[in-house]
């Protein structure tokens, strides 16, 4: 079982585009999908799932979204 972290303070920290990728994450979208979506570059979209992975501590997307539900981020 992965082990989240209960951080009620980083939603703050999440910027309205940090929670737009997270969302469209959450559902399943790659990056390349997310990018068209969002009209963003595949890049930055790699960017932002990199910097939410940092924010939140998690060790992977499915972490992430763990974290996320666990938290009420999402």
């Amino acid at each position: 079982m992965v082990k989240t972290h209960k951080e009620p303070w980083l939603k703050s920290l999440l910027t309205s585009r940090d929670k737009d990728v997270l969302k469209l994450i959450s559902l399943g979208f790659t990056d390349k999908e997310i990018s068209l979506r969002l009209f963003l570059s595949h890049r930055t979209i790699e960017k932002y799932r990199q910097r939410l992975l940092m924010k939140s501590q998690s060790r992977n997307s499915a972490h992430l979204i763990a974290n996320a539900y666990e938290n009420g981020w999402l």
